[in-house]
């Protein structure tokens, strides 16, 4: 091969690294504005999320709505995905990124991972709605339930 092919190959290579390196960033930096950003949920795509990254979406949410010190719990978790607090009070978290309504199960989850974790209070948070079943067991556990509609409120009020 004479030098200019060998030269011509080098600057190739070297685009097409540049190229696959600036899609990877691109790739990225659109995955933090996903998590961190936290800003446009009715634009975001909820029902494409799997769970991990509905829950930590709504970690990220969470500050904006006052909860501090947010953490997510184990991938085995007691009931709780996340624990957070606001004003003083410490609540344990259920996440469900459902296609249908959420029933009582996971409130029975959130309720029961206040022990484990040293929890004052119970929510459970969904993209979607809550059964009457569910609404009846969180009210007598003393449960927030925060439903799709609302949590595109916090979204928007932030």
């Amino acid at each position: 091969k004479s030098p200019v092919n060998k030269q011509r190959a080098f600057y190739i290579g070297g685009a097409a690294i540049a190229l696959f390196g600036l899609v990877l960033i691109i790739i990225v930096l659109r995955k933090l504005t996903l998590y961190s950003s936290g800003r446009q949920l009715r634009h975001l795509n909820l029902d494409a999320m799997d769970g991990i990254e509905f829950e930590h979406y709504i970690a990220n949410l969470l500050p904006t709505q006052g909860y501090k010190h947010v953490r997510l719990t184990s991938y085995f978790d007691f009931g709780c995905d996340i624990v957070a607090e606001k004003e003083g009070v410490i609540w344990g978290i259920q996440v469900k990124r459902h296609s249908g309504k959420v029933g009582r199960s996971a409130v029975q989850q959130a309720v029961a991972g206040l022990r484990p974790y040293k929890c004052d209070r119970a929510m459970v948070i969904t993209n979607n709605s809550f059964t009457q079943q569910a609404r009846g067991l969180a009210a007598s556990n003393n449960c927030l339930l925060v439903d799709g509609q609302r949590l595109m409120h916090w979204a928007d009020s932030h």
